[in-house]
């Protein structure tokens, strides 16, 4: 198996009530933009649920730069580079911007727990730079003007964007992002695209989504993934993609060409 960027190896999970992904596998290379579509029940948000270990899978692998997430706690998941947002905002609304960032930038931080605890010396000088490192992620995402307001009093795609700073605030290797364009105006959405392009480019962070906004995947992505009922039905390239067959049947209805 491929060592490098993210590999999903005939991963199976399901619920009591039955099978929900049947040995899905893929691959997503170092600094690609890669998305999932599939319609709703298809299996995607429960692959994302699987690669946070938030679920448990039956049987399969999940590689992260040659190492797999299998046997790795959930708390240990940020740490080994797999950042996420929620399709459902997931942040902490009576606490600042800044403090809902810095929730993020501790899971890297280098102070341990006692020490934290202890107020030890050293936690002011981590303190100070993990709030630097939340200040950077703020200012490229246009949120320092809103740096001490609470996140919960701020417009639904502002909001969005302190959770995208949480993600990034954890210097991942690899970003998902779970329907990130949903609730967008078309403006909110072609400055999303901008982020999200930078955030490849110039932050040098391999994105794997799920949305179902197909202009911004077909813009965006690099290669696409395809699920339907929990397994790949396709895989490919945008136009390879727009023109399948099983996809067109499957999600994107007869007059996704026009």
């Amino acid at each position: 198996m491929t060592t490098s960027g993210l590999s999903i190896d005939r991963l199976a999970a399901g619920y009591d009530n039955g099978p929900v992904l049947h040995g899905v596998s893929l691959h997503v290379g170092p600094g690609e933009v890669v998305a999932m579509l599939g319609p709703n029940g298809a299996g995607k948000t429960t692959l994302f649920n699987c690669m946070s270990r938030l679920y448990q899978y039956q049987s399969g692998d999940i590689v992260l730069e040659g190492r797999s997430l299998t046997d790795v706690p959930i708390h240990r998941i940020a740490g080994l580079g797999l950042g996420r947002t929620f399709q459902n905002l997931a942040m902490f609304r009576t606490l600042t911007v800044t403090d809902n960032v810095m929730v993020g930038a501790h899971a890297r931080s280098a102070a341990g727990f006692a020490a934290s605890a202890l107020r030890l010396p050293s936690v002011g000088a981590e303190e100070k730079r993990l709030r630097e490192r939340a200040h950077e992620i703020m200012d490229h995402l246009g949120l320092l003007p809103f740096a001490d307001r609470p996140a919960g009093d701020l417009p639904f795609a502002t909001q969005k964007r302190v959770e995208l700073g949480r993600a990034l605030a954890a210097e991942p290797k690899l970003l998902m992002l779970d329907e990130p364009a949903a609730g967008l105006n078309h403006e909110e959405l072609a400055a999303l695209d901008d982020v999200i392009r930078d955030i490849r480019d110039r932050l040098r962070i391999t994105v794997l989504l799920v949305e179902h906004h197909m202009s911004l995947v077909m813009s965006l992505s690099d290669h696409i993934v395809v699920l339907n009922f929990g397994r790949k039905i396709a895989e490919g390239t945008p136009a390879q993609i727009q023109d399948h067959p099983d996809v067109i049947e499957a999600y994107l209805g007869a007059g996704a060409h026009a």
